[in-house]
């Protein structure tokens, strides 16, 4: 979405809502503001205020049914999403972060608006979906779990090896949920499956499960796609966790422009954790090499869209039935337009040896 679409919700008015009227709902939706959010290429990164961040996130809830699951609480939301965006920010990492958290909740916002996961997801269900997403990456130290397991950070001690990260942000998710008393209007036997999905899903954002997730999808297509046939609660939470899966690499999948910012900010926590390894003597990771030049950068992405953006979003494209071409457009431009940018760049590199 450009920038100029943008405007209203940049420049919008504060509504009074937002602070949570008796039942947490706005009497209205304005549908200038659905519009904006109903494009894949929406940008939260135009968005500079935090109240319009809240904004989007609220209306995303909203505008797909799904804020009415959380009953009398739903006026706690407002309050849950100033928590958690103080508790995703605060180290001021350049790419995992609340606008990161925002960007993949809209990818889930964007697939369930289209109808995909109506046959087979119910509300509760859906509902941990969204709501997974936008909390995936709360609290992230800006390193990878490989660092954390060779630095014995807390997290390697509180959580082993196996994915301390995402098992940190959803305990963190939960915390914040139980004291802004998100949860308390939901009744035990469904909040008990709804934080079974919600942890599920944020496990499934450990990018080491990436070729295990990608492949179970894959087996379970088929039976996604066939009409007469209800899915096995097992294949249910498979889906949903490949959902989150997808839409937490999906910066690929948006508009060039979008992407590349994204690009760009991972890169530099990448770098810094680089020094960080080199500093405290410990095992470096290859491909964070270099990133802070251009040249490498754009081959890395090349290779990152081409050997697991491209292969798992074609998957989940079939699975959306014709209902998410923009993607596949966007993941060849990009893959063009970064094959440019490696082009030029080299040209430019040459020009100085010459």
């Amino acid at each position: 979405m450009s920038t100029e679409e943008n405007h209203a919700l940049t420049n919008g008015h504060h509504h009074n809502g937002m602070n949570g009227d008796q039942n947490g709902q706005e009497k209205e939706i304005n549908q200038n503001e659905i519009q904006q959010i109903s494009s894949w290429n929406f940008n939260i990164l135009t968005i500079p205020c935090i109240e319009k961040k809240f904004k989007v996130a609220i209306l995303m809830f909203k505008d797909i049914d799904l804020l009415g699951i959380l009953g009398q609480s739903s006026n706690k939301f407002q309050n849950f999403l100033v928590q958690l965006s103080n508790k995703y920010d605060y180290r001021g990492n350049p790419f995992h972060n609340f606008d990161h958290g925002i960007t993949v909740a809209h990818g889930i916002y964007y697939i369930i608006k289209q109808g995909i996961t109506n046959k087979h997801l119910n509300q509760l269900e859906k509902f941990s979906l969204l709501f997974s997403a936008l909390c995936h990456d709360v609290d992230h130290t800006g390193h990878s779990n490989a660092y954390e397991t060779n630095s014995k950070s807390e997290l390697f001690t509180l959580y082993g090896n196996e994915s301390p990260l995402e098992k940190h942000h959803y305990a963190q998710t939960i915390q914040i949920a139980d004291q802004c008393g998100l949860f308390d209007s939901i009744p035990q036997d469904q909040l008990v499956i709804m934080k079974k999905y919600i942890q599920h899903n944020i496990l499934a954002t450990d990018m080491s499960k990436h070729n295990q997730i990608m492949n179970e999808f894959k087996e379970n297509l088929p039976s996604l796609l066939k009409e007469d046939l209800a899915i096995t609660e097992q294949q249910k939470i498979n889906l949903c966790g490949a959902l989150v899966h997808a839409a937490d690499i999906g910066a690929p999948t948006r508009d060039f422009s979008i992407s590349k910012e994204w690009s760009l900010r991972i890169a530099k926590e990448f770098t810094a954790q680089l020094e960080l390894e080199q500093q405290n003597n410990l095992p470096v990771t290859p491909f964070y090499k270099d990133l802070d030049k251009y040249l490498t950068l754009a081959t890395n992405e090349i290779g990152f869209i081409n050997f697991f953006i491209k292969p798992f979003w074609v998957q989940i494209e079939q699975f959306g039935q014709g209902k998410l071409q923009q993607v596949s457009k966007n993941i060849e431009q990009n893959i063009q337009n970064w094959k440019q940018e490696k082009e030029q760049e080299e040209q430019k590199i040459a020009e100085v040896k010459s």
